[in-house]
């Protein structure tokens, strides 16, 4: 072989050795990217939430929205989220109903956790840190604290939570999320809500306030929690605090042990038991004391004047707040000025019509106190002058019809009375 030709011919050779080289060592370095990339997308890492994701292997629907803010709307197993590039949030289907949920992790300050219940969603979302382990959250609504009755307003109120729960360390930490999480609260009722449609940029602490103005009649109120994956929303209740309600509300009284009002008690938003309740009052007297009273009846309790001046009526029982009504004791100017004018026109009429006499002076005073005498008797005392049973309501009417008869027939009144107060 001449060797001019040889070495003439070796670099060839070996540029072709080198070229298939560079090209085996560039096919090299583009599958190491590929696998890191699919590596990459395949390090989402489930198993801090294996005990909430519910049947990972079943193909389900499942929301993502992109970097462009395009949303799809797949039905993919929960593991191919991984392989879907660019997503920012995704919602999964994960269950078909709202379940009481406790946290695992703690709240740092205090040592506890979170009760409530969440929504059958799942949310995962790519951290704002760009780290490859995405953030994995559940929506958790806390409907536990009942609303409270506003007396002044006469209307309930109240708070509930909405916390975008990450349980996936320890203790409950902050982490903003790159797309926020909103919201659209409404009732079954004409319930005042603020805010109506929250939006959570964070997970964990500090919850998302509720405020809830509400006045009808029912208990426990709907709540429903609308979402961007479920319009139709998710149905809660609030439930109202055990209540005691006392009609009439204030109002003024004829003092002096003049007037006994009826007062109904009424036990609201307890919806199975049986209680007993207990009436106190600073002023006068109330009777019966004490009333066993059962769901949607009512029970009532006779509150009879003494002097004058504010009278509290306290009722209580235990598991309810105490309820309280003010009503006022006034002189008996209405029962003084009807007694006085049915006692004059009924002595007048016995004097002209069954004693038929000349009408004297001192008579005529003296029928006219024997007939208030009486009414004192009849409305104060509680003496029954009368075989007919009329009852003791106090009207300015009544109180004139009852001081016309005692003086128009004071004297069978008086036999009467000194037989049922002296007879054997």
């Amino acid at each position: 072989m001449n060797s001019t030709n040889f070495y003439f011919k070796r670099p060839c050779l070996f540029y072709k050795i080198s070229f298939h080289t560079c090209r085996i060592f560039l096919i090299f370095i583009i599958l190491l990217i590929g696998n890191n990339s699919v590596a990459q997308r395949q390090s989402i890492n489930f198993s801090k939430q294996h005990d909430i994701i519910r049947e990972p292997e079943t193909k389900r629907r499942i929301k993502i929205t992109n970097n462009t803010n395009q949303i799809q709307d797949l039905k993919i197993n929960i593991n191919e989220i991984n392989e879907i590039p660019n997503f920012k949030l995704a919602v999964v289907e994960n269950g078909n109903k709202i379940l009481p949920y406790q946290s695992k992790s703690i709240i740092a300050e205090t040592g506890k956790k979170l009760y409530g219940n969440v929504l059958p969603e799942l949310y995962i979302a790519k951290a704002n840190n760009n780290s490859n382990e995405p953030i994995i959250f559940q929506v958790l609504i806390d409907t536990i604290k009942p609303l409270i009755y506003n007396t002044d307003n006469k209307n309930y109120k109240g708070t509930f939570s909405i916390t975008l729960l990450d349980d996936s360390e320890p203790s409950l930490t902050r982490k903003n999320l790159p797309t926020p999480v909103s919201f659209e609260i409404s009732t079954g009722t004409n319930a005042l809500l603020q805010p109506q449609t929250p939006s959570i940029n964070h997970t964990n602490l500090p919850s998302t306030q509720i405020e809830i103005t509400e006045n009808s009649a029912r208990n426990p109120v709907p709540i429903w929690i609308k979402t961007s994956f479920n319009p139709n929303g998710y149905k809660t209740f609030l439930t109202k605090e055990n209540r005691l309600r006392i009609e009439p509300e204030y109002r003024k009284l004829q003092g002096m042990g003049v007037q006994t009002l009826p007062v109904n008690i009424f036990l609201q938003n307890n919806l199975s038991d049986t209680i007993d309740i207990s009436l106190t009052v600073n002023k006068g007297s109330i009777n019966p004391n004490k009333i066993k009273l059962i769901p949607n009846e009512m029970g009532t309790a006779e509150l009879t004047t003494e002097g004058i001046g504010q009278c509290k009526l306290t009722v209580s029982a235990i598991g309810f707040l105490s309820t309280e009504q003010i009503y006022e004791f006034v002189f008996p100017w209405l029962f003084v000025i009807w007694a006085l004018l049915g006692s004059v026109i009924g002595s007048i009429l016995k004097i002209k019509l069954i004693d038929k006499k000349k009408i004297v002076f001192l008579n005529f005073l003296f029928c006219i106190l024997i007939g208030i005498g009486f009414s004192i008797l009849y409305f104060v005392i509680g003496i029954d002058l009368f075989p007919l049973k009329l009852g003791r309501t106090f009207n300015e009417f009544f109180v004139f019809g009852i001081s016309f008869l005692t003086a128009l027939f004071w004297e069978k009144i008086y036999d009467n009375l000194v037989g049922l107060l002296f007879s054997k």
